[in-house]
């Protein structure tokens, strides 16, 4: 009976230790992909080809949505309505994007990326189509999260920093603490 004990222990310590290394690669794996998301996204800023490879790919995912996903679904929409010619479709692409954007935010109000993403959209977003009712909330929940080191997902925070320090909707004042704390994480590693 001792043996079977000892046996059943060592199974379960031995199942516990796969659940964490495979929980770890599997946190690896999906960090890895979101970085490929947000390489493709800012591709996608910039040429409409790849905005357009972009859109469908995502749209043709499969499966449970995944508000990060459902997101950048969203921000594929939002390059297509940037890079489109035609008046309609620009208008149609915009109200896709920020459909999917804003279900993606409802259904996790509290991460960061997302709430990133919206600020991104709406501070560049032209005033006539109304967009931009959410900037000063997400503004302060973007640098709370900076200040609070809410994430510990750096290539996010570089990117974050960086367009913080662009935006015309960030103070000197913020723009200058956001650059002095950045500067003193960096120098911490």
């Amino acid at each position: 009976m001792n043996i079977l004990r000892h046996y059943h222990n060592l199974m379960l310590i031995f199942l516990i230790i796969s659940a964490v290394f495979g929980l770890e690669s599997t946190l690896a794996a999906q960090s890895h992909e979101v970085k490929d998301l947000r390489d493709q996204y800012y591709q996608a800023a910039k040429e409409s080809e790849v905005a357009k490879e972009f859109y469908k790919k995502l749209v043709s995912l499969n499966g449970p949505e995944d508000t990060l996903v459902l997101g950048y679904k969203g921000m594929a929409s939002f390059m297509l309505a940037r890079h489109a010619k035609n008046p309609t479709a620009k208008l149609k692409y915009f109200v896709e994007g920020r459909n999917h954007l804003e279900k993606a935010i409802r259904l996790d109000p509290d991460n960061l990326e997302l709430r990133y993403l919206r600020f991104t959209v709406q501070t560049s977003a032209p005033e006539f189509l109304g967009y931009q009712r959410n900037i000063a909330s997400d503004k302060e929940f973007i640098l709370d999260s900076i200040y609070d080191r809410k994430s510990t997902d750096e290539d996010l925070i570089n990117r974050m920093v960086d367009y913080m320090l662009r935006t015309k909707f960030c103070t000197r004042r913020e723009k200058k603490k956001i650059k002095s704390f950045h500067q003193s994480l960096n120098q911490e590693e």
